[in-house]
């Protein structure tokens, strides 16, 4: 049985370009562990805080009114700072790309 506060380590997959490196997209991977609760939008922060400061992204009211912060999870269109992440396990499965 898990605990309320016990962190899931998981792996995002993130499509990602540099035009100054790369002549196509690419997929890089992140693993976080991932606190019950936490949203795609503490993804995305920690990503950009924790191990690359060049990812980027749009937020700005962090309610879920905005629409700033849309991304698309395994091709379904979310609000980064609405969706559960344990919400797009439950619908995709872990495998999830961002």
């Amino acid at each position: 049985m898990a605990k309320i506060n016990e962190t899931k380590k998981m792996t995002f997959k993130v499509f990602r370009f540099n035009s100054e490196t790369d002549y196509l997209p690419v997929y890089k991977d992140y693993t976080l562990d991932i606190a019950p609760g936490e949203v795609m939008l503490d993804v995305l922060n920690r990503i950009k805080w924790e191990h690359d400061g060049s990812f980027s992204y749009r937020r700005s009211c962090r309610h879920g009114i905005c629409g700033s912060c849309a991304i698309k999870v395994n091709g379904k269109a979310t609000l980064a700072c609405k969706d559960r992440v344990s919400d797009l396990v439950e619908t995709f499965g872990e495998d999830l790309v961002i």
